[in-house]
């Protein structure tokens, strides 16, 4: 028997139509460099933003967004308790550490008040935003990694700051309180083999992540062919014991979105790390009595949710060394692109056209709170 055919897939009317009639005004405060509407007001903080409620302003729904470029490195990405790997150059991890991507920061702020054309079904309208226009920089050797054998190898060299490229941000509000967030990643043509190009950002526990995406198992771009599209349903992970040693782990590629959002207490009864397939049979069932947040990119992206950084985890030698924080925030990354995993540890690496370089790199999407009103 066939399956009914879903219409979960497809959220993007909630964000761009409900509760978005003209009356509803966005207002935009330059001194404070702040967009306000519909309850929501989203601040810009050192080249970042806090997006948050109006009603609760001491839990941020999304803050500190910021460009990743690193990823805890598998061991085809070079052995991170094997010193001499750091200069073997079929294994990328030293390269990454060298340009200092496991700790970039945005300098050279520059921000302006600004507009953008939004389509609602067929009607344009001009909203408010603000750009903000930095260079990235990569600084070797800041982090320390007590016990990381691999790393250890730099720490014990002097190198300066590493120009990485530039990074333009445009944050758009509507009038129901959504935003757009359009990101370009000019990273210099120069840059080879990097790990990942993308961003993240945090968000407070929400317990559970519904995705359209690729699944129900995590996959990358050359780990893919037993991932399928659909829609599913996980616990948002508070640990990371899926492989012995901490590293890269938990990436989904097709995102076409993602819902976050506060789990009952019946539903944190025997909590599972497996994705299940969502029985829901439309998107407003899925959001009906919750309270989250909705992201919609406007093009396929890989995305990972986690309670740890990247650096975090590439600090840690074991499982036990890594102890969530003692606060209810989670990182979400979203990439344009994750370099492929290879056989490295023991056979070819990555093939050419799972790599990424320098160049130019686009990523946006919507962000959509839900229940709370």
């Amino acid at each position: 028997q066939g399956k009914k055919k879903s219409k979960l897939p497809y959220p993007k009317h909630l964000i761009l139509c409900q509760n978005n009639d003209k009356g509803r005004l966005v207002k935009a405060e330059p001194d404070s460099m702040s967009l306000t509407a519909n309850g929501f007001t989203i601040s810009l903080v050192d080249g970042s933003f806090i997006y948050q409620s109006v009603t609760d302003s001491t839990k941020p729904i999304v803050s500190s967004l910021q460009p990743n470029l690193f990823r805890a490195g598998t061991d085809n990405d070079g052995v991170k308790q094997l010193g001499d790997q750091f200069f073997d150059k079929s294994k990328p991890l030293g390269l990454w550490l060298t340009l200092g991507l496991d700790c970039t920061t945005l300098e050279d702020l520059d921000v302006t008040l600004s507009s953008k054309k939004i389509n609602f079904s067929g009607d344009a309208m001009d909203f408010p935003s603000f750009v903000t226009k930095a260079r990235i920089f990569g600084h070797p050797g800041r982090r320390k990694y007590e016990g990381i054998t691999l790393a250890e190898k730099l720490e014990d060299s002097s190198t300066s700051s590493v120009k990485l490229g530039k990074w333009e941000q445009q944050v758009t509000m509507v009038g129901n309180g959504s935003v757009h967030v359009e990101i370009t990643l000019d990273l210099e043509e120069s840059l080879r083999d990097l790990p990942r190009v993308g961003l993240q950002f945090t968000s407070p526990c929400m317990g559970k992540a519904c995705f359209f995406a690729n699944g129900p198992h995590e996959n990358y771009s050359d780990r893919r062919y037993s991932a399928h599209a659909g829609v599913y349903e996980v616990d948002t992970p508070s640990s990371l014991d899926t492989y012995v040693v901490p590293q890269e782990q938990g990436n989904r590629t097709g995102l076409r979105w993602l819902f976050l959002y506060q789990s009952s207490s019946s539903d944190n009864a025997g909590r599972s790390k497996e994705a299940t397939e969502v029985e829901e049979d439309s998107i407003a069932n899925l959001v009906a009595n919750k309270t989250g947040i909705l992201i919609l990119p406007e093009d396929l992206v890989e995305f990972t949710t986690s309670r740890f950084t990247d650096a975090e985890v590439f600090a840690a030698r074991h499982v036990n060394d890594l102890i969530p924080p003692n606060n209810d925030e989670y990182y979400v990354r979203l990439d344009v692109a994750q370099r492929g995993l290879g056989t490295g540890s023991c056979g070819p690496q990555t093939l050419e056209k799972y790599t990424i370089h320098g160049g130019t790199y686009r990523i946006a999407f919507w962000l959509k709170p839900v229940g709370y009103d």
